[in-house]
């Protein structure tokens, strides 16, 4: 029996079609869209090897939050679609996407289909640490908590790491970096996560393609008077990040080729590096023993040297294996499906 796993995310539609058995990446297929995603949904679904599409038995939507009520998975029902649409203004950016994404499959695949939630990997986080430092009445109206994301990719490098280095999963002390247009950090401590770096939204954490990361909340406060027409959102998710302080590009690519002759280039490279070093730095200093750091997205994988940069700044962390994977988000998406069904 056949998985296909759908990514469905703003301009761009991701399909893999994994051997449930085996785990093995049967197919891969992706598109960028601007216009009409439905319909590059569909041709998508029509590229697919047709003898291997017959033997597609269940579909797992990636979605980035499940909302308040924290879950791995989730059948994908009319009441859970209510559910995910009530808690759209949690992540405004990503949701509705994979709603769209799951709506559209539904027509076209006459199979069940699940929601696999990036924030179900965190969870298990202690009070301690989900908790915002706010009037408590306030943040349990608004279910105002640190969620963490880019659970999916962390399981992913979490489990690569532990197999490249001959370690079990259950004493393992190892850092997960995904570095990508997103970017977060995630520490495991004898195989538990313990932290993230992404907070109540996607937005939080380090210095990301055009995303702010953490920034003092006062300045937002501040902006709202002194920038009367400043849309907040846009100023913090697409103005921000790399693009923000370069002023030339989103792409960490072009910032560093701009380096050279372009001061806010370089200083915007210098701040995104130091950021993700400082945030390795303190989850390293919660740990007597760290086992590895493992690198993964499009950054890491298109330019390690980034990754090494990265550990350069920050030589008093002791760790034996720098690693750099690809994550495999389908075959996590596959086994929590399998967990799930027997």
């Amino acid at each position: 029996m056949y998985l296909l796993v759908i990514n469905f995310g703003s301009s761009s539609i991701k399909l893999d079609l994994i051997d449930r058995a085996s785990q093995a990446n049967l197919q891969s297929l992706n598109c960028n869209y601007q216009t009409d995603p439905k319909t590059q949904l569909s041709k998508l679904l029509d590229k697919l090897d047709p003898k291997l599409k017959q033997q597609i038995s269940l579909v797992a939507h990636r979605v980035v939050h499940s909302g308040p009520n924290l879950k791995k998975l989730a059948l994908v029902t009319p009441e859970l679609i209510q559910e995910l649409k009530s808690y759209e203004a949690l992540a405004p950016i990503h949701t509705p996407y994979n709603l769209l994404g799951i709506q559209t499959a539904i027509q076209l695949l006459k199979v069940d289909h699940y929601a696999v939630f990036d924030t179900g990997y965190y969870m298990d986080l202690q009070p301690k640490v989900y908790t915002y430092a706010i009037d408590k009445k306030i943040a349990d109206k608004h279910h105002i908590r640190k969620y963490g994301f880019h659970g999916l990719a962390h399981a992913s490098l979490f489990k690569q790491a532990c197999q490249q280095i001959n370690i079990e999963a259950e004493k393992a002390n190892i850092i997960t970096a995904q570095l990508g247009n997103g970017c977060s950090v995630t520490l495991h401590k004898n195989g538990k996560v313990i932290e993230t770096s992404m907070g109540f939204s996607p937005t939080g954490g380090l210095c990301m393609s055009s995303r702010s990361g953490n920034i003092d909340p006062g300045i937002l406060s501040y902006l709202q008077t002194a920038e009367s027409n400043l849309d907040i959102q846009e100023f913090i998710n697409q103005k921000a990040g790399l693009l923000g302080i370069s002023q030339v590009s989103s792409s960490l690519k072009e910032v560093r080729e701009q380096m050279g002759t372009n001061p806010d280039a370089k200083l915007a490279y210098e701040h995104f590096i130091y950021k993700a070093a400082l945030q390795i730095s303190s989850y390293a200093g919660l740990l007597t023993t760290l086992h590895a750091v493992v690198f993964g997205g499009g950054i890491s994988s298109n330019a390690p040297e980034v990754t090494y940069d990265i550990m350069r700044l920050i030589p008093g962390v002791s760790y034996p294996h720098h690693i750099v994977c690809t994550t495999q988000e389908s075959q996590v998406i596959s086994q929590l499906i399998n967990d799930f069904l027997t």
